[in-house]
């Protein structure tokens, strides 16, 4: 039997919760993109900015300590946060600022702190957002949940390097371009959650359970 506090039902998820079952995979794979696109623009930018290996390898790897540090940091919060957007609209923000960096870079530090600023935003987006999409889908055992989550993570992960790829083979602003179309869609996945988050959640009590954690991507 359920609980007054379990997932809404399909009659209710369905309608009233459809929009933002599309948001939250939007904003997923936002997330991923700022983790992809970067990869076939290393060259580019060692060039460019003159890094060396060891810089290289050190801001391929701020977007690992990025996910360790918002893990640790609010990893086990999703699944006792009443308001998820408390954590979803912050981690956009990282997502977004990470972007608007990656653009604007021109220098070792700016491409560092982009690539950190990208991995907090993932970190803290997967676990919010997977728990959101339990609670807001269908009472299939998180079956819907856990395919939008992946269907998200493939495409992020995926079309990344493709969009990045693209741009630098015509040499239309590789280094930009790739970047504002990510921005576009952490916005665009920030004001539909705002917009299209359902009235109900907004006095939902947690969800006690762990399925807050996030993952690594």
């Amino acid at each position: 039997m359920s609980s007054p506090l379990s997932t809404p039902g399909p009659c209710q998820s369905g309608a009233a919760h459809g929009a933002i079952l599309l948001f939250l995979p939007l904003a997923l794979m936002s997330a991923l993109l700022n983790s992809s696109v970067p990869t076939p623009l290393y060259p580019h930018y060692q060039q460019m900015l003159a890094l060396n290996d060891v810089s290289l390898t050190l801001i391929y790897g701020g977007y690992a300590a990025g996910v360790l540090i918002s893990l640790f940091g609010v990893g086990n919060l999703a699944g006792r946060v009443t308001d998820l957007r408390a954590m979803i609209l912050p981690a956009l923000l990282a997502v977004l600022g990470g972007a608007l960096l990656f653009s604007l870079a021109d220098s070792f530090w700016s491409l560092l702190l982009a690539r950190v600023l990208a991995g907090i935003g993932t970190g803290a987006l997967t676990g919010a957002a997977n728990v959101a999409l339990l609670r807001f889908g269908p009472r299939d055992g998180g079956k819907r949940a856990a395919l939008s989550a992946t269907l998200s993570f493939t495409a992020g992960l995926a079309l990344g390097p493709v969009f990045s790829g693209l741009a630098l083979q015509l040499d239309f602003y590789p280094t930009q371009l790739p970047f504002l179309l990510i921005m576009g869609l952490a916005t665009c996945a920030m004001v539909g959650v705002v917009l299209s988050w359902p009235a109900s959640a907004r006095v939902q009590p947690p969800v006690a359970s762990g399925q807050g954690r996030g993952s690594l991507g």
